[in-house]
């Protein structure tokens, strides 16, 4: 609830690294149901987290871009605008990459106006765009100190990776990963054994982060 919306799926992960490849696994699966994987995009900036990198080359995503930054070190709405114009005439499907506090620098994207670039989009663009929100830095924090940083009462923000081993001072290893109701499905794995279905990218973990 504290970060815009309570009825969600998610689970405590490694940390952010394991969440942003889950995001991206979870964006793969949903838009390769009408989209091959060759037309599959992540926009991100040069200041980006590696393991988002590192999570294309897993998923076998070779389209990898990145968007201009601002003079604030934000990604740059004009040209993600231009960027987003280009890829959907073209029928790709696109996976933006944010961040709330990046490492090198402390800056943020703007999400709340790439929301808002999304919204005005025609749906059927719409729904060819997965909006990932990487907020392990500040989303531990940030959402108690201001309603700007509630990052899933934006729309069109499906997932959020957090770290409570960071501001949050917790032991390692605290991440979590949050996403809207219903996503998770698209990787969703019978396990026959247990008679349950696993949605989670380790499977068995510790619980002492729960704890």
């Amino acid at each position: 609830e504290h970060i815009g919306d309570k009825d969600i799926d998610g689970y405590i992960s490694s940390g952010a690294t394991e969440s942003n490849l889950m995001a991206m696994w979870i964006a793969r699966e949903k838009l390769r149901k009408y989209i091959d994987i060759s037309n599959i995009v992540v926009l991100k900036t040069k200041l980006t987290h590696y393991s988002v990198s590192k999570a294309a080359n897993i998923l076998n995503i070779e389209g990898i871009e990145d968007i201009e930054l601002d003079k604030d070190f934000s990604m740059s709405i004009p040209v993600l605008k231009e960027k987003l114009s280009r890829l959907s005439d073209t029928g790709k499907g696109i996976i933006i990459m944010n961040t709330s506090g990046y490492n090198v620098t402390g800056s943020s994207d703007k999400f709340d106006e790439i929301d808002q670039t999304i919204e005005s989009l025609p749906t059927k663009i719409k729904e060819n765009i997965f909006l990932h929100l990487d907020a392990a830095t500040l989303g531990f924090v940030s959402p108690f100190i201001d309603d700007k940083y509630k990052y899933l009462k934006y729309r069109n923000v499906s997932s959020v990776s957090l770290d409570g081993h960071k501001l949050g001072l917790i032991p390692y290893p605290c991440g979590l990963f949050m996403i809207r109701k219903g996503l998770s499905l698209n990787i969703s794995k019978n396990v026959d054994y247990l008679g349950t279905q696993d949605q989670t990218f380790l499977g068995s973990r510790t619980g002492a982060s729960a704890s």
